[in-house]
């Protein structure tokens, strides 16, 4: 019975679900997901504050209220007034750039480096001033993400509801599963882009899609249910002024942790398809070693060189040298992994 049940244990550690737990474990998931939460608590306060602003000072009373409705779904509980940052949006906009630079880079460092620590990365690539520059347009870009995510599942809601009602469903559990559905679409978005293009990896697409849906599902998940907890604890008289920023640097802890799992999931999901590529590209080199190997005369191996020369040439010219040494990073990160 004992052998049997080893056995079950021994194949249950070898699944992908159980494989990534245990690098979350070893490479200290915990303690980078917290590392990342106390950056992005310092730092969402800032960013709320320059959003409101910028969208607040383009679209007016309709934009305020577009941002009210975003703060409230997402972040219930803390009673943020946008309509305060409309009526300073000048004043606000130009604060709220400077202090979002500051405090923001360091939560895109922290969440660059501890995704990049899950596959056994140089957490710190490159020289200081291209990687500083290279997070500021990783910043931009997530923030540029989250307002298109946020206007596309307000527009697709909303016609969804007319679309709706124009069938005799009316606003029940119909709009309800669209709204899910709409909700989960752009929260794989955001994960697709924290686990890939702010920490610079190159993930095969497929395991992207794969993990970054989960992530999404888990997370629209805790946010219907658990967040109602987390926050419920700010609105007790007992915990006093201090316990809505504890309850809310509780809920992106438990987010960081969520995104940290995606992370490992994706890494040892990458190696699965390596070892997949890898065995594929063995049988054919097997067949071809058992063939016949033609004998050239000097002339046609003088004229293959000249032309393979060339070709060389031409490919390298047009080379993204940037995405191509990113990519064998991974690789070698990835079979040096493997081989331990």
């Amino acid at each position: 019975m004992i052998p049997r049940l080893r056995a079950i244990w021994e194949r249950l550690q070898r699944t992908l679900p159980l494989r990534a737990w245990k690098r979350y474990g070893d490479l200290r998931g915990n303690r980078l997901a917290g590392a990342s939460s106390f950056y992005g608590f310092v730092s969402l306060f800032p960013l709320l504050v320059l959003a409101a602003a910028i969208v607040s000072a383009i679209a007016g009373p309709s934009g305020v209220e577009t941002v009210q409705e975003i703060v409230d779904d997402n972040l219930p509980g803390l009673k943020i007034d946008v309509a305060t940052f409309h009526r300073n949006a000048g004043t606000v906009g130009v604060i709220g750039a400077a202090v979002l630079l500051f405090t923001g880079l360091g939560w895109v460092d922290s969440v660059r480096a501890a995704v990049r620590s899950m596959w056994g990365l140089d957490d710190q690539p490159g020289n200081i001033v291209v990687r500083k520059g290279l997070d500021i347009v990783s910043l931009a870009g997530l923030g540029v993400l989250i307002l298109v995510s946020s206007g596309a599942s307000v527009v697709l809601v909303s016609y969804a509801g007319e679309v709706l009602d124009w069938l005799g469903f009316g606003s029940g559990w119909m709009l309800r599963l669209v709204t899910g559905l709409v909700s989960v679409g752009g929260s794989m978005a955001l994960f697709a882009y924290m686990l890939s293009g702010l920490p610079r990896i190159v993930v095969p697409v497929r395991n992207l899609a794969v993990v970054s849906l989960l992530s999404a599902v888990v997370f629209e998940i805790l946010k219907q249910f658990l967040v109602q907890y987390v926050v419920g604890t700010a609105t007790q008289s007992s915990y006093a002024a201090f316990a809505a920023p504890l309850a809310l640097l509780a809920w992106i802890y438990l987010v960081t942790r969520l995104l940290m799992v995606a992370a490992a999931l994706t890494a040892e999901s990458a190696i699965d398809e390596l070892e997949e590529d890898e065995r594929a590209q063995a049988a054919p080199a097997q067949q071809v070693a058992a063939a016949p190997v033609d004998v050239l005369s000097p002339g046609q191996v003088r004229a293959t060189e000249v032309a393979a020369g060339a070709v060389l040439g031409a490919v390298g010219v047009a080379l993204v040298l940037t995405a191509a040494r990113a990519a064998r990073t991974v690789r070698s990160a990835l079979r040096r992994q493997r081989d331990e």
